[in-house]
């Protein structure tokens, strides 16, 4: 593989919902198939560093001195027990980074420029992990990658991340890195259940945001592993999980390769990507913009439920500050650029919450 890494975020809008057991997977899945791969560890938690190995309270290099500008990133790299995967790795002091940077606006930059300044070809793809909200660390996440990938966990509360999540990707756009875009949604433990089905099924549905095939079951194979400290491919490679896993990186290897968010302005505009998503959006009657999924294409048992609206919109990202989004970040990044790209347009996805059907 030549010419820039793949660069891919991994985020959502809560913690539980397999973040970091997804980069740690995934950055192995893709060693194993020859890809060089760099898991940045981007959240205080250190679970990412931990859970390859590392004592993250052991004093090393580490992202902060990265970010801090006191070593190189390649200076704080290590390796791991998994050939082809490399590990930049947290300290719990994390947290503190952000008071010894004197522009704070110009500190969530520094990561994506320590991760530029590495010799060109040093890594075929870059993950980062980020905490389970929208403060400093992700945001910094956010301005050095080209992707965001989204684990959601088949739940209500996961659901509403995903909502935070694209409005901040759209935030995020706008002046901070006009590049990002949303790779897809990762389901992840999935159980046997008829919620988890319901939403499956909406969510295929919407046609501007790609729901990967490949979910992550719900076993405790991926807890043990984050105990030994491997992947679980190392760990347990015949196991469901690590299948499960390594089709997940082959879908996302077919997904990356088979065009760029360029190829759709369309959809690039909204601040997502689907490389079928023009097609299937003139195929329905929904507005520009707009994916809705109306209660005749609902799963026969939801049918008669309320509808959950996810309400995605660039201009009104300003306007809603009831999060624990950073949006002041955000937005003076936006007011800083000189230039700044038009804004997304809203995007709506509408899926449906169970309701008791009357008799």
């Amino acid at each position: 593989m030549s010419g820039q890494p793949w660069r891919i975020a991994v985020v959502a809008g809560k913690g539980g919902v397999g973040k970091t057991t997804s980069v740690i997977n995934l950055g192995a899945g893709l060693a194993a198939i020859g890809r060089r791969c760099l898991v940045v560890d981007c959240d205080p938690q250190s679970n990412l560093t931990s859970g390859l190995g590392y004592d993250p309270y052991v004093k090393r290099p580490t992202v902060i001195d990265v970010i801090a500008g006191r070593c190189s990133a390649a200076k704080a790299i290590v390796t791991t027990s998994t050939p082809g995967l490399d590990l930049l790795p947290a300290h719990p002091d994390l947290t503190a980074v952000e008071s010894q940077l004197p522009n704070q606006i110009g500190g969530v930059l520094r990561l994506r420029d320590a991760l530029e300044a590495m010799p060109e070809g040093s890594y075929d793809a870059i993950l980062f992990d980020t905490p389970p909200n929208f403060q400093f660390h992700t945001i910094s996440a956010l301005a050095a990658a080209r992707y965001v990938l989204v684990p959601l966990q088949m739940s209500a509360f996961a659901l509403r991340g995903l909502k935070e999540v694209i409005r901040v990707i759209a935030a995020a756009r706008r002046g901070l890195n006009a590049d990002l875009a949303l790779l897809g949604v990762a389901p992840t433990f999935i159980s046997h259940t008829r919620f988890s089905r319901d939403l499956l099924g909406a969510l295929a549905e919407c046609p501007t945001i790609r729901v990967f095939e490949s979910g992550i079951a719900m076993t405790v194979r991926l807890q043990e592993s984050a105990l030994e400290g491997v992947p679980v491919l190392a760990s347990a490679p015949s196991s469901g999980a690590a299948r499960d896993y390594g089709a997940l990186t082959a879908e996302i290897v077919v997904a990356l390769q088979d065009g760029d968010p360029a190829d759709a302005p369309a959809v690039e505009e909204q601040g997502v990507w689907h490389p079928r998503a023009t097609a299937a959006r003139e195929a329905t009657a929904a507005p520009a913009g707009v994916a809705v999924l109306e209660r005749e294409q609902a799963p026969a048992a939801v049918a008669a439920a309320a509808p959950f609206d996810l309400e995605l919109a660039g201009e009104e990202a300003e306007e809603d500050m009831d999060s624990d989004v950073d949006w002041r970040l955000l937005l003076e990044s936006v007011r800083e650029t000189d230039a700044r790209p038009p804004a997304p347009r809203g995007l709506r996805l509408r899926l449906f919450r169970r309701r008791p059907v009357a008799a």
